[in-house]
């Protein structure tokens, strides 16, 4: 039984998907089980004094409208998630983070926004697929 999820996201329906079907696999045991919501962005990680105050509370307000729908969700069925923004390029930032911190599954869209990505071999599903350790869950 998995008792700790990654469910990664990035605003598209695919994602969105990917929470219900986590919530739908988990549903007999929701109090114990432990998620994760992760976001990858492929910028760098801001240096604050680069940036002015007003992009940085941008690049956060963007990172909490992609996040936030998901954990809403989660929550109201009762499970238990925590937010995570991870940056660089998303498969292998998402990979190295569920590689490290040992997830019992890591589920994911199918596709992400671009339009275009079904088409292109090595999309960040693939990636991820190919990279970690442990079972992943790939949502249509």
């Amino acid at each position: 039984m998995f008792k700790r999820l990654l469910i990664a996201v990035d605003g598209s329906d695919h994602s969105a998907r990917a929470v219900e079907k986590a919530i739908e696999s988990i549903a007999p045991v929701r109090a114990e089980i432990y998620v994760e919501v992760v976001y990858a962005t492929a910028s760098v990680q801001p240096k604050s004094n680069r940036l002015s105050e007003h992009e940085l509370y941008i690049r956060k307000q963007n990172e909490e409208e992609i996040l936030q729908p998901a954990v809403e969700r989660l929550s109201a069925e009762g499970i238990r998630a925590e937010k995570v923004v991870l940056h660089g390029d998303p498969a292998a930032a998402i990979s190295e983070y569920a590689n490290e911190y040992d997830f019992d599954c890591v589920v994911v869209g199918s596709r992400g926004l671009n339009p275009l990505q079904k088409m292109v071999i090595g999309s960040v599903s693939r990636k991820i697929v190919e990279q970690i350790r442990h079972p992943v869950l790939v949502v249509k």
